[in-house]
């Protein structure tokens, strides 16, 4: 997503919003291509700890911070190359959107409920600015995990400090409460162990 959808180079600034299993990815990736500032919103703390082992240089709670003049200081009022949504919201969206510079792109990977709409001026996109979804990062997984597997070994991508919780297949409802809820804070490994 970072490479095919955002398009993010060197030193662009980077906003993302949603610091799941996806999003701490994407911050990862984003670190990974010298990103800076890279700015990641969560409502949960836990997450963003997480988020900065990742890569993030910034980090906001949603839950306990104003995320728009949060961005804005950090930005020192500037707008922000590319706005990574991974929430599906579509406040947010329109948030990201506002933020992005006239030259910016705006990617969404989370997607809003059918009964919900997102408003935007469209004039920027006459201009240069470019709102897109994202379809899985357009991944080609036989020429892109390759690629990924080749970066783990060697060290230059972690998974380790995603992997948070290891739960067995009859705790998997309690795995995804937990998610939900926000206690827990990364990604779960799912034993298939027969007992």
């Amino acid at each position: 997503m970072i490479v095919n959808n955002a398009k993010l180079k060197i030193g662009e600034s980077v906003i993302v919003y949603g610091a799941g299993g996806v999003g701490l990815n994407i911050i990862q990736a984003a670190a990974m291509t010298s990103a800076h500032p890279i700015i990641a919103v969560d409502l949960y703390s836990g997450r963003l700890e997480i988020a900065q082992k990742a890569g993030a240089t910034h980090v906001i709670n949603a839950s306990t911070d104003d995320s728009k003049s949060e961005i804005e200081q950090i930005l020192k009022n500037a707008q922000v190359d590319v706005f990574i949504d991974n929430t599906g919201v579509p406040k947010i969206i329109e948030l990201g959107y506002s933020l992005t510079s006239a030259g910016g792109r705006v990617v969404l990977v989370g997607v809003p409920p059918v009964e919900c709409n997102t408003s935007i001026h469209t004039l920027p996109l006459h201009f240069g600015k470019s709102i897109s979804g994202s379809h899985g990062g357009e991944t080609i997984p036989h020429v892109d995990i390759p690629r990924y597997l080749s970066l783990h070994k060697s060290g230059k991508m972690s998974l380790d400090h995603l992997i948070t919780h290891r739960i067995s297949l009859d705790g998997i409802n309690a795995g995804i409460n937990g998610m939900r809820n926000g206690s827990i804070h990364g990604r779960i490994v799912i034993g298939m162990d027969a007992k």
